[in-house]
């Protein structure tokens, strides 16, 4: 329980590629890379989580709710957190209508909360805060960037990939971004569990570490 121990959230990254690790293809499109069980499942966590987590590069995209989206479902609703960066997130966005949290290195973006780092937000910083709100269980949907960026520093305790039955081929964005010089400078994980989702594959890993 990471929240007892630091204040900060329990954090779960949520990836959906192809079996080659492939989020989008080369001309930026990833609706739907899995099947319908896969987004059902995906949306049966964000429903046990206190917060969804986004990069900008995803508000821009994609312009996510990430309410949960279930049939039948009353429960309540994860809260939005953005991690803006340098970039600027427009006024219309829906996530800034569902009052969500942005983090941002600078005060350039009314009502962010402002914790700079190298190279952009205190990611660290930014989990101590949500903590502070309350919040135990964060979940992070990407992108690419943000993915990697949070690996790196060690702040990932859960990794949950949904695999499509398909191939992009390797031309397509990478599920992280950043190169690794060496194997030993890799991430190591330890699967713990491999659920099939009609044609997809869940596969979640637990305690990311360097």
């Amino acid at each position: 329980f990471p929240h007892r121990r630091t204040g900060r959230p329990l954090v779960t990254l949520k990836v959906a590629s192809t079996l080659d690790g492939q989020v989008a293809a080369a001309d930026g499109t990833s609706r739907w890379i899995t099947g319908e069980e896969a987004r059902r499942d995906g949306h049966l966590l964000r429903s046990r989580s206190d917060a969804v987590m986004v990069g900008a590069g995803t508000v821009l995209a994609d312009d996510p709710g990430l309410d949960v989206r279930l049939d039948g479902y009353a429960g309540r609703q994860p809260a939005p957190v953005v991690v803006a960066g340098r970039r600027s997130i427009p006024p219309d966005r829906r996530v800034l209508g569902r009052g969500a949290v942005v983090f941002a290195p600078t005060a350039a973006m009314t009502g962010a909360v402002v914790l700079p780092g190298a190279g952009g937000v205190d990611l660290a910083a930014a989990m101590d805060h949500l903590g502070s709100l309350g919040i135990v269980d964060v979940m992070v949907e990407g992108g690419p960037t943000l993915a990697a960026a949070l690996l790196r520093e060690g702040l990932v305790d859960r990794l949950v990939v949904y695999l499509a039955a398909r191939l992009g081929g390797g031309v397509g964005r990478p599920a992280f971004e950043g190169r690794f010089a060496t194997l030993g400078d890799s991430v190591e994980v330890e699967i713990v569990d491999v659920v099939r989702l009609g044609a997809d594959v869940r596969v979640t890993c637990e305690r990311v570490s360097r």
